[in-house]
């Protein structure tokens, strides 16, 4: 159902009209209209109207306003994107959030852009925004996200395992150093975000390097133990 509401300059009687292209001519109330003596004329069924002009006599005993007009019209039309071209994103390590892009419908105003892009990136891509409104309208925009393949370390440790360990560079892209203050370090393990374990080496030194070149651009987990089993995360 559609609702057109007058622009009212006066507030005592009303008569609702249409104009097809032949006219101006008086609406009854029927199985389509109702409220064709009020401030806001009821469309139950738009069929057949497309392009049919509406407007709205308001008078009183001192004479008579007409509304505004308006018109069904059947939006076919996208939203336009705000940006025409996108920047590239350009980083070192994994991407957890981009700021959406807008466009602009002729009907609806504002569009906020929406990915089907899974986060983090952790690679290299192009990532698709959509813009649709209401009336399934669609538009596109890309925008290119470049990472250098690179992991970053995210430190996540507290308490007294905190300078238990020191890992670097960050981010690190072929060889990462790792440091231990602790001599009683048993056990060094990297798994992947799914728990897997990728690599694992027993009976630490105090300084250690491990070769991450074949890895994936991703988020891993560094384990490892002595008395308990803290961890940092490789971004």
């Amino acid at each position: 159902m559609r609702r057109i509401k007058s622009c009212c300059f006066y507030s005592i009687w009303y008569s609702w009209q249409k104009n097809t292209g032949s006219g101006w001519v008086n609406i009854e109330n029927n199985d389509i209209y109702s409220g064709f003596d009020n401030d806001t004329l009821l469309i139950s069924d738009a069929t057949g109207l497309l392009y049919t002009e509406f407007r709205c006599i308001i008078g009183n005993n001192y004479g008579t306003e007409s509304s505004e007009t308006a018109m069904i019209i059947n939006d076919k039309t996208p939203p336009v994107p705000d940006v025409l071209v996108l920047p590239d994103i350009i980083e070192d390590c994994a991407i957890y959030s981009l700021i959406p892009p807008t466009a602009t419908d002729e009907c609806e105003g504002q569009i906020i852009g929406t990915t089907d892009e899974i986060f983090p990136i952790t690679s290299s891509t192009t990532v698709i925004w959509t813009f649709e409104d209401s009336y399934g309208n669609l538009s596109f925009i890309q925008q290119d996200i470049i990472t250098n393949g690179t992991l970053g370390i995210e430190h996540d440790l507290a308490g007294i395992f905190k300078n238990e360990i020191t890992i670097y560079p960050n981010p690190v892209s072929e060889i990462i150093n790792l440091e231990f203050t602790n001599s009683n370090i048993k056990k060094l393990i990297i798994s992947d975000i799914t728990g897997k374990k990728l690599f694992e080496k027993i009976e630490m030194q105090n300084k250690e390097q491990v070769d991450l070149a074949s890895f994936e651009s991703g988020i891993y987990t560094v384990s490892y133990t002595h008395l308990t089993l803290p961890t940092k995360r490789i971004v």
